[in-house]
């Protein structure tokens, strides 16, 4: 029988009420994210466990009330993916005074009142929002994650065939890969968006670009067409690296265009 919605919530809040009752006044909030945070979930695909724990200040100085806080998230995680959906990876935690030195870029986008949920706690979602520095390494990250993640991709290009199995799993790597796509390139792009909304904003800031293969691969990955076969899997893969070029001529044009006439002029020569 396939996971409903109603199946993850009720993992999801037995998980929020352990760790309430396990750390007690450590616990200062819990944050959902990703798509049980932005109310998307495809049941039997979606992660199950999105979520940032953020502790009270001075939890993490003190070695016993940090290994227990670190037990009860561990042990919670656990009860988690025992479920039986899909889990994911762990949550993420800091200490309250950490808010303002994390990694900037993980939040990018994702903790707005309409891409995440408060789960427990207190909101302190205003302290976690991201700054200029997280949207100056988008650009710089898009690049990296292409040449890590999308262009290695191109070798099933010239693979024949490949068993149903790990027909699954290369259009996993797809979803994987678009999944944060327009996030990403919003920030790029010097706009910041939320998470979800991104997918709008993107194609208002880049109109002539056609992002219907991400479009496409969310249809699948919904159950609202059925997954294609090899030769079906190396056209979505083809679109998406197309895309991606595209996408990088835009950025690579964006950053430069400031210095447009400066590049244009000859260097004068030494008198």
């Amino acid at each position: 029988m396939s996971p409903a919605v109603e199946d993850y919530w009720r993992v999801v809040n037995a998980f929020a009420a352990r760790m309430e009752e396990e750390l007690g006044d450590d616990l200062l909030s819990i944050i959902l994210t990703g798509s049980m945070g932005r109310n998307q979930v495809v049941p039997g695909k979606s992660d199950l466990l999105d979520a940032a724990v953020v502790l009270r200040r001075g939890t993490l100085e003190n070695r016993e009330r940090h290994e227990r806080s670190l037990r009860v998230i561990v042990d919670s995680c656990q009860l988690a993916a025992s479920s039986g959906l899909p889990f994911g990876h762990p949550c993420f935690y800091w200490e309250e005074g950490e808010l303002a030195d994390q990694d900037g870029l993980f939040m990018l986008g994702t903790v707005s009142p309409r891409s995440s949920r408060l789960l427990a706690g207190v909101d302190i979602r205003p302290e976690m929002s991201p700054g200029a520095d997280a949207e100056a390494a988008a650009s710089c990250l898009f690049f990296a994650l292409s040449q890590r993640f999308m262009y290695p991709l191109s070798v099933f290009l010239d693979v024949p065939e490949l068993p149903e199995s790990q027909q699954a799993t290369f259009f996993q790597r797809l979803v994987d890969m678009s999944k944060g796509l327009p996030l990403l390139v919003c920030a790029a792009l010097g706009s910041t968006a939320e998470e979800a909304l991104a997918p709008g904003k993107v194609r208002q800031i880049l109109p002539d670009v056609d992002f219907g293969v991400l479009d496409e691969i969310l249809a699948i990955r919904r159950g609202e067409r059925p997954l294609p076969g090899m030769e079906g899997l190396r056209s979505l893969l083809r679109r998406a690296l197309e895309l991606g070029e595209r996408i990088q001529d835009e950025i690579l044009v964006s950053g430069t265009s400031p210095w447009r006439d400066l590049l244009a002029s000859p260097p004068e020569a030494p008198a």
